[in-house]
Formats: structure tokens, sequence, C-alpha cells
């Protein structure tokens, strides 16, 4: 069995949203990518965006300069 790691999740209200995160992430350089939400969560869509704590600090500044759109940020062992 594989060991839980404390990850960033991003969850979204529409599939769209994650997938345009998802392109401005590869676009940018920017390392994760797209899970369905853990079941500690629950989003509209169904999927979410799973990133590593190292964006913690960032990630906020990162959507909201960018206009992008999401629903909520936690931080969860996935």
């Amino acid at each position: 069995m594989l060991e839980k790691q404390k990850k960033i999740v991003i969850t979204f209200s529409m599939q769209d949203d994650v997938i345009a995160f998802d392109r401005f992430c590869k676009k940018n350089d920017i390392k994760g990518k797209i899970i369905h939400i853990p079941m500690s969560l629950t989003a509209g869509c169904g999927l979410s965006y799973e990133l590593d704590l190292s964006y913690r600090d960032s990630i906020k500044k990162i959507i909201k300069d960018n206009g992008l759109f999401y629903e909520g940020i936690y931080e969860v062992e996935v």
C-alpha cells in the first residue's frame, strides 16, 4: 500500500474550470495533476487538482493574478 502524503487539493464547481487550470499549469511549468476529489472533500464537478505543498504560499496569488476559477483550496493527505 502506498503511503499517503499531504498535498494541496484545489476543487472546482465545473469540469471546464479544472481543464483550464490544468492547461494553465502545464503551460507555466507548474507540476500537478487532475484527480478525483478525495473522499474527505466535496465539490460540484467531482474532479480536483493536486499540487505539491511547495505551492502553498503562492497558489492563491497565481490563481487571482490569472483570473482562474476554483471552489476551494485544501491541504489533504492523498
